[in-house]
């Protein structure tokens, strides 16, 4: 089930009304998702993570990303990768961003390790 809530624009003034929570996020250019994220609490949250991406400290950045959505959750890492296993499922590969780095979250690379 892809992350519930609404699409925004990504800018400032909206990463600043995200929730300092725990929780996953999903960068996208336009429709389509370019990155999967998750937050893990305590300094590592939602706003934190999306203010590192719309600073460039983090890839996709600003220049990818044009809307986000985001989900608090007190499970984010088996949440993302339950986003990332299903985005594979029905689309034969992982989002853009994070097909570079797939085994950050034990999600094969399209193509490679799975029996399929």
């Amino acid at each position: 089930m892809p992350i519930n809530g609404d699409k925004y624009p990504f800018t400032r003034r909206n990463v600043e009304l995200v929730p300092d929570a725990p929780g996953v996020y999903a960068l996208f250019d336009e429709a389509e998702v370019a990155y999967y994220g998750s937050a893990q609490g305590g300094s590592d949250t939602i706003r934190a993570r999306l203010g590192d991406h719309l600073a460039g400290r983090q890839a996709p950045g600003r220049i990818k990303a044009k809307l986000f959505s985001f989900e608090v959750t007190h499970y984010p890492l088996s949440r993302e990768r339950a986003l990332l296993e299903e985005y594979k499922r029905n689309t034969r590969q992982l989002p853009e961003f994070n097909a570079s780095r797939p085994e950050r979250r034990g999600v094969p690379a399209p193509g490679l390790g799975s029996a399929a």
